[in-house]
């Protein structure tokens, strides 16, 4: 049976139109202002007579920024521009048939910042014979908190953000905690490190929702928008084999990452992002348990 060829038109039977092009530009902005911002911040120190070593300070700080510095995208400025917006539209340039011709967008002004939290240190050092005669040695013990209260974005582009109780990548969980324990006899130092993060959304801008979900603009929806809170440990041993008034040397052994934590999943929403870390790298581990050694010399 003879094979049957399918008829496929021309280019010129088709009425095909060449893709049109359009040149899309960033340029610098000579109108741009350095960011200045409205900082408040009180803070309070607390040194008791009746436990020597013991340190306490609170802080609390606002900071408002009203001029930051954003840049919108192409397809935002187009967007703008369709809806009416003047000031995108200049950005927008068209050929004398007027068509698009270049869009052109910069770095501007337009955004604005909102944060506030409590800041927290404690400290605390003592030799331990001055709590029994049967002890040796130093022990020092700190702890630094921050809280976060309000942390509002407003990129002049999109409406405000709050990236407060989030943990995804450009946020700000609502607890960060550090805790450090050290204990020294004589050249030998151990000490042990401990990193909390709380519990937040993976994405500020990120609905969770299973079902009757209903539709914000900017926002997209998910069947999990959780992240667990974090505790990483890290531990690190010296030993000092030679001290000659400012001169030193000493051998050291850490371990990073004690317990092999895995970082929580928090998947990057950047726009045409297709690789890089499922997760916040400036809040979590990506290595895993490392061990390091090697000796530290002043001279």
């Amino acid at each position: 049976m003879p094979r049957v060829r399918p008829f496929i038109p021309s280019r010129e039977e088709r009425h095909d139109e060449p893709p049109c092009r359009r040149t899309q530009i960033t340029q610098g902005n000579v109108n741009l202002k350095p960011e200045k911002a409205n900082t408040t911040g009180i803070g309070v120190v607390y040194q008791p007579n009746w436990l020597a070593g013991f340190s306490m300070s609170v802080d609390f700080y606002r900071i408002y920024n009203k001029g930051a510095v954003a840049s919108p995208s192409f397809a935002y400025v187009l967007a703008q521009c369709f809806a009416g917006v003047q000031v995108y539209c200049n950005q927008v340039t068209r050929l004398p048939n007027g068509n698009l011709d270049a869009i052109i967008t910069g770095a501007a002004n337009q955004a604005s910042v909102k944060a506030q939290g409590v800041d927290y240190d404690l400290s605390y050092r003592t030799a331990l014979t001055d709590w029994s005669d049967s002890l040796a040695g130093d022990l020092s013990l700190r702890l630094v908190a921050t809280n976060v209260l309000n942390r509002l974005t407003n990129s002049g582009i999109a409406g405000p953000t709050q990236y407060l109780d989030a943990a995804g990548v450009g946020s700000s969980p609502r607890w960060g905690v550090n805790l450090n324990a050290a204990y020294s006899l004589d050249a030998f130092r151990v000490s042990w490190n401990g990193k909390y993060i709380s519990k937040g959304r993976a994405q500020q801008t990120l609905l969770q929702c299973a079902t009757g979900c209903q539709s914000v603009s900017g926002y997209q929806t998910v069947d999990n928008n959780q992240l667990p809170s974090y505790f990483i440990q890290n531990l690190s041993f010296n030993y000092r084999f030679h001290q000659d008034g400012s001169r030193m040397a000493e051998a050291f052994f850490n371990i990073d990452n004690l317990m092999d934590k895995d970082p929580p999943v928090a998947p990057n929403q950047v726009a045409g992002a297709t690789y890089g870390l499922a997760t916040n790298p400036s809040l979590y581990d990506t290595l895993g348990r490392r061990f390091r050694t090697g000796i530290r010399f002043k001279m």
